[in-house]
């Protein structure tokens, strides 16, 4: 990025700081926030390099909606389904939360059932977002309500909130020598009027809604609500947001981005929470839009691979010259092979092809025997995926 920080012209050329400083802040292009940090007024500049970026971001996009559509419904779905266990994993990796893939499938798939399950409601604000269900995000009440349905449960009884919305105590934020590298927003009341200012400004529709999303993003970690569980939180509430603008395949790989850029991820809040850059933002705006981006040509080059792939297995399949229920069966578990990681079992099947279970049994019988499938057990159910070893020595 070539933007140059304030907190570096402090010591590169002290004399221009101040100047440099007040030319940005009162410049008529600049947008100013009602939040301080360090006694320094919030705000940001809109340079050249930022607006190529969106444009960019915005034309990939339509790329990666382009490939979708050409590929199949079913495909699609399971790609979704892939992404949002991938998402639900690195959310909680980022904050060193451990989880395994067993516990993940489980939270995921016991949603219609009583079954406890750890992750589940956590699971189940992303599954919302998948079916388009809307998330409030218009007051300090709905922030918490999206905290407590994702992480509550997962809080120790000492790290859960304990004010009227927020926390009532100081907390602090640690580097790995124990270094205090930044402090929340205090009293409450304080974190209250800071969090209405950032929702009013998500509001603002002059503003380009990826920006939006990138100074929400920096002033929720900046503010810190909460004791514990601010990073999935805003990660959630960042992908709710950019799933209307950049659709919910993008949106499903925050997380995964951002644990490919953790170190310039950090180093972007550190640079803006320093009392030197004096409340300019600029930067972690332009970081952000660089994982967007990076997610996005990420998103394009896979969508691109898994097609190619597809076609492949598509014309191993219609050399074989199958009857129809049994060749869509079979192209059903190469999809669910290729997209997603989980085998599909006889009730989803049935429901995928519209065909009653015990039809579903008796192809699945006869591709067993001529060793087009895979059984897979897991817990009570046995799941069923394509063996595409077999498809790649058909000739």
């Amino acid at each position: 990025m070539g933007y140059e920080l304030l907190s570096k012209l402090f010591y590169k050329d002290p004399d221009c700081y101040e100047q440099r400083y007040r030319q940005r802040f009162d410049c008529e292009l600049s947008i100013k926030l009602r939040i301080f940090i360090h006694g320094n007024q919030v705000f940001f500049t809109t340079p050249i390099e930022m607006l190529n970026k969106i444009e960019r971001i915005f034309k990939m996009n339509n790329n990666v909606n382009i490939m979708a559509a050409n590929l199949p419904n079913i495909a699609i779905e399971f790609l979704v389904n892939k992404s949002l266990k991938d998402e639900i994993a690195l959310t909680n990796n980022i904050e060193g939360v451990s989880s395994t893939k067993k516990e993940i499938e489980d939270a995921v798939f016991n949603q219609n059932t009583n079954k406890k399950a750890r992750f589940k409601g956590l699971a189940a604000k992303y599954i919302k977002l998948i079916q388009n269900d809307v998330i409030p995000l218009n007051t300090c009440a709905d922030i918490r309500s999206v905290y407590d349905d994702i992480v509550l449960d997962e809080i120790e009884e000492k790290s859960k909130p304990d004010g009227k919305i927020f926390r009532k105590e100081i907390v602090h934020v640690f580097s790995a020598t124990q270094k205090e590298k930044h402090r929340g927003i205090m009293p409450e009341d304080k974190i209250i009027e800071y969090m209405n200012t950032c929702l009013d400004f998500i509001k603002d529709e002059s503003i380009n809604m990826l920006i939006k999303v990138a100074v929400f993003h920096y002033l929720f970690g900046y503010i810190h609500p909460f004791y514990d569980g601010n990073g999935r939180t805003s990660r959630f509430i960042s992908s709710s947001l950019l799933k209307d603008e950049l659709g919910i395949l993008l949106s499903l790989r925050l997380s995964y981005v951002i644990k490919n850029n953790l170190k310039s991820y950090y180093k972007a809040f550190d640079i803006c929470n320093d009392k030197k850059n004096k409340g300019d933002i600029t930067y972690f705006i332009l970081m952000f839009l660089n994982l967007l981006e990076e997610a996005e040509t990420d998103l394009v080059y896979k969508l691109n691979d898994l097609s190619v792939r597809l076609n492949y297995y598509i014309s191993k399949l219609d050399r074989l010259k199958m009857e129809k229920n049994k060749y869509n069966l079979l192209f059903v578990l190469c999809q669910n092979q290729l997209f997603d990681d989980t085998a599909v079992n006889v009730d989803d099947l049935s429901n995928i092809l519209s065909l009653s279970n015990s039809s579903i049994r008796n192809l699945l019988k006869e591709l067993d025997k001529e060793n087009y499938i895979i059984k897979i057990k897991y817990g009570k159910k046995i799941g069923y995926s394509a063996n595409l070893v077999k498809f790649d020595e058909l000739p």
